[in-house]
């Protein structure tokens, strides 16, 4: 069997690629070794970036009707007297970064939600009960990335869950294999323990702490009053966080000592162990369960792989990457978010719309954002330990940052291939960086806004008109995980006649027969109207609706449409609706009166970022990133 590529591991992570692999008609072949979805326990907390990735897949909506939004969070901790006494509630998530907020849905549900989507394609076969036994790499291929060789080869053997328990710990080889697949891409989404990563020579660097978790998943029955709400409760007989769940479930992570873990385990593993835990905790609050639907108990360990790929050709996404505790609730996020960043460029190059050098930038762009996953859960840690019967500065902080900046929503990557470099002018003899462009740049770019539009960083939302029916839109919503780039010229006001004409130079600039964008749009009709590789462009000004005809726009902003003359989807006006607010999104997003130019990749992460003038810069770099469209 050949197939294009090879993923190891069902999980958020694997299927995540999956799903990429799906919409881009990619061969594919997933294994997993269990027989379905994760049934219960496991991840649950989903952040706002997370939610803003399954939405661009058309997944957000189910995904967040579905799950329980965490609203609050309680700080609570034991006084003098021995009594609980709640210190604080506050926001869970700082309003203003995102349209969605943390929300907890099981791990089971996420997945089953992912699959059935990744079914509908008949590109990708999903295989249960089937592990890898062996790695097999043809050398004199691997580097060459001929896409119609397979230098990869793996061997797998179909195995019940038991078996599957029992393989992982004996040594597996070709010969034992039932099947061998050929394939040109091989993903290890395959969790903590990870075959692949261990094939290729690689390991988790860290450590762990001398420190035990009980977690619960329960119906609970108790007094406590915040008890649907997120809370972390302090006290002499050790630390509790709660989080409320779907179905009224809540999730509790306690403390326990090494003693009570022992108990645990030769309990055949019985959760009342873990509920004394947290009744002494809890006390005076009474607490029970009339169902405990999951338990577990886990050592917390702090580590990461240096190396996320190999030869370009494999790569390690997920729990293979980094593992850390629970109680930031980032695992299931980071690692959907890292499969998330190598499927558009894997999909890219297979479809040959992108050097193979652009898989490269997966490393460049996850690594470091591996490594502060783990200082970030460090801190949590620490603050969930070492201030007893207290929260502190930094706890506080951390807390805070957990579902803003360290959530994904503030991630912004450095410049590399796909990435562009601010632009750098010579004015009066020295360079600046991003000034005025032709003396039209009189106010800058305000960065300081909460949803500034920055290099590198994700497209945030505003809510936006349609220009040809005044319907209002989610900014974000327009881009979605087709492969596909977009670019989006802010315009101004065009009813201005300087405004206008800088917007039809750059329209003109575009249209031209040698600009690389209608290269790229070229090779899209030859490609079968492949979205993958291509880009749509679109017109967001500020001038009023009322006062500008559609139909006078240059037509690179009305491309033809068989269907209904033109397409009227690609020219949106930052206006005021008649019911639902809007008008604010330029000043939202920093963007001076005289607009700019914002190039958005396949994943919404900004690109490029310049004056309407800038197109020949925008012209260079997409020549760069693109060869195959010049051609």
């Amino acid at each position: 069997m050949q197939v294009d590529v090879l993923i190891v591991g069902a999980g958020p992570a694997g299927l995540m690629a999956a799903l990429w692999m799906a919409r881009a008609g990619i061969r594919t072949l997933v294994v997993d070794r269990n027989s379905g979805p994760t049934e219960s326990g496991h991840a649950d907390g989903l952040e706002s970036r997370t939610i803003e990735i399954l939405d661009s897949f058309g997944l957000g909506q189910k995904v967040w009707n579905e799950s329980n939004h965490t609203t609050d969070i309680c700080l609570w901790s034991q006084y003098p007297d021995g009594s609980l006494q709640r210190q604080s509630v506050s926001a869970n998530s700082k309003p203003g970064w995102s349209r969605f907020q943390e929300s907890t849905l099981g791990q089971s549900r996420i997945e089953t939600i992912l699959l059935e989507q990744v079914l509908v394609s008949s590109h990708v076969e999903v295989r249960r009960n089937t592990m890898p036994t062996s790695l097999d790499i043809d050398e004199s291929l691997i580097q060459s990335h001929d896409q119609n060789s397979y230098p990869i080869r793996v061997g797998l053997i179909s195995c019940s869950d038991s078996e599957a328990s029992k393989t992982l710990n004996n040594d597996t080889s070709a010969q034992n294999a039932r099947e061998v697949v050929e394939a040109k891409y091989l993903l290890g989404c395959d969790g903590a323990h990870s075959w692949v990563r261990k094939q290729l020579g690689l390991k988790l660097e860290g450590a762990s702490r001398d420190v035990s978790w009980g977690v619960l998943d329960a119906l609970p029955v108790t007094d406590f009053p915040d008890i649907r709400r997120r809370s972390i409760i302090k006290s002499e007989f050790g630390n509790l966080m709660i989080i409320p769940r779907e179905r009224k479930l809540v999730r509790m992570y306690v403390q326990v000592s090494s003693g009570l873990a022992e108990i645990y385990r030769a309990s055949d593993r019985d959760p009342e162990v873990i509920m004394q835990a947290v009744r002494k905790i809890m006390q005076p609050y009474r607490f029970h369960a009339s169902q405990i639907e999951w338990s577990t108990i886990y050592s917390v360990g702090h580590r990461y792989c240096r190396e996320l790929s190999r030869y370009d050709r494999i790569f390690l996404a997920g729990d293979a990457i980094h593992t850390h505790s629970p109680k930031a609730g980032q695992g299931m996020n980071v690692s959907m978010q890292d499969s998330f960043n190598l499927g558009w460029k894997l999909a890219s190059v297979i479809h040959g719309v992108a050097p193979p050098s652009l898989l490269r930038t997966y490393h460049q762009e996850r690594l470091p954002v591996a490594k502060r996953l783990i200082e970030f859960d460090k801190r949590i840690c620490r603050g969930m330990l070492e201030a007893v019967n207290t929260f502190d500065e930094d706890h506080r902080k951390a807390l805070e940052e957990e579902n803003t900046s360290m959530s994904g929503l503030g991630i912004a990557y450095e410049p590399n291939m796909v990435i562009a470099k601010p632009i750098a002018r010579q004015t009066n003899g020295a360079e600046k960086v991003n000034p005025a462009a032709n003396g039209h740049s009189t106010l800058p770019m305000q960065h300081d806004r909460l949803k500034a539009i920055r290099l590198g960083a994700r497209m945030p939302s505003a809510l936006v008109l349609s220009h040809a029916d005044s319907q209002p839109h989610e900014l974000q919503r327009i881009f979605q995980s087709t492969g596909a780039w977009n670019l989006v010229i802010f315009g101004g006001n065009i009813v201005e006649e300087e405004q206008r004409q800088r917007v039809e130079n750059v329209a003109f600039a575009l249209s031209s027969p040698k600009s690389v964008v209608q290269r790229i749009k070229a090779r899209r009709y030859l490609n079968n109207d492949s979205a993958i590789g291509s880009l749509s462009i679109y017109l967001v000004h500020s001038a009023l609706r009322t006062e500008v005809d559609i139909g006078n726009l240059p037509e690179i902003f009305r491309p033809s449409d068989d269907d209904t003359g033109f397409d009227y989807g690609k020219v949106f006006v930052d206006n005021e609706s008649y019911h639902v607010g809007g008008g604010k999104a330029y000043d939202e997003y920093g963007i001076p009166p005289h607009g700019c130019l914002v190039l958005l990749r396949p994943d919404q992460h900004v690109a490029f970022r310049g004056d309407l003038e800038d197109t020949g810069y925008l012209e260079h770099f997409l020549d760069s990133i693109q060869p195959d469209a010049v051609n």
